[in-house]
């Protein structure tokens, strides 16, 4: 007969990620998550309407964008409409008149950038005779132009615009590093299409689209996610990534960097950061993603 042997620690880990936010008319967070693993990615001007991505078993081995309308919800998330699966792949932006959302869809190593509808209509596919890899994405005034981060082979990362479905890629700036375009948010473009707010030399820099020298935000470091610039293009929303960001507003004309609000979660239990914040227009709804970890401890004794 054997013997038990002596008790052993057991540490189970569990990643969680859902989307938390103050929805409009309403003045305290609550959760906005659908499956298993939730990410907000764009909203709508009003706020009352989210792209959300599922990356967990429930989006599937190829993921999957959602669409999720809060408007005149209450209560729980669980109170909410069901979320409306618009298809594969992952979700970047959502156009300015909520048709249309800017999704990307991999095929193995490559992937393409799809304009899903969000009603009735067939998904737009923008040729690609060039770019590899794509990590950002987002419309400029509207669906009939994209610009996005990519890298053509052998290249490395850079910011490129494209007219929908067929325009050739135009290079907008130089190298961007892989981890300043992660924090990128969903509308790096100003409201009249004349810049983009992306890194360059260590800071966030607005680039022209039609060409010339970007103007440096000397006070705003490239570390910082870009979430949007307000609807009359005078300030700029960047946030510090962590699990208590802090949100500055940025004086377009100035550079100036002002104190705008801080996200402290009402859950702080194995929070390891918070990304992605969303915006409405008149700035009194937000939404971002949280990504906790979680660890169970058992002690096991007396296996035989």
């Amino acid at each position: 007969m054997s013997r038990p042997t002596e008790g052993f620690l057991w540490l189970v880990r569990a990643h969680v990620r859902g989307v938390m936010g103050v929805a409009p008319g309403e003045t305290v967070e609550r959760e906005f998550s659908w499956l298993d693993a939730t990410e907000v990615d764009a909203i709508s001007g009003d706020g009352k309407t989210l792209l959300l991505n599922e990356f967990g078993d429930g989006g599937g081995e190829g993921w999957s964008v959602y669409l999720r309308d809060v408007d005149g919800s209450a209560g729980l998330a669980r109170d909410l409409a069901p979320a409306v699966r618009l298809g594969e792949g992952q979700g970047f932006d959502l156009s300015p008149d909520g048709k249309w959302a800017l999704t990307l869809r991999r095929r193995g190593e490559t992937g393409s950038l799809v304009l899903l509808p969000t009603g009735p209509g067939t998904p737009i596919v923008l040729e690609n005779k060039t770019i590899v890899d794509y990590a950002a994405a987002s419309f400029v005034s509207d669906e009939k132009e994209v610009i996005f981060a990519g890298s053509e082979q052998g290249e490395p990362l850079r910011w490129f615009r494209q007219t929908v479905p067929s325009g050739e890629p135009i290079r907008i700036t130089g190298e961007v590093g892989e981890t300043t375009t992660g924090g990128i948010g969903s509308s790096p473009v100003s409201p009249d299409g004349s810049m983009l707010a992306a890194a360059k030399d260590g800071v966030i820099a607005l680039y022209p689209l039609d060409g010339g020298e970007p103007r440096a935000l000397d006070d705003v470091p490239d570390s910082m996610q870009v979430i949007r610039f307000t609807p009359d293009g005078r300030f700029l929303y960047v946030a510090e990534n962590g699990p208590s960001p802090r949100i500055y507003r940025v004086e377009i004309e100035t550079g100036r960097r002002e104190l705008w609000k801080t996200i402290v979660s009402a859950d702080p239990v194995g929070l390891a950061y918070i990304y992605a914040i969303q915006i409405s227009d008149d700035g009194k709804s937000y939404y971002y993603t949280f990504f906790r970890v979680l660890s169970d401890l058992y002690l096991v004794e007396g296996l035989r």
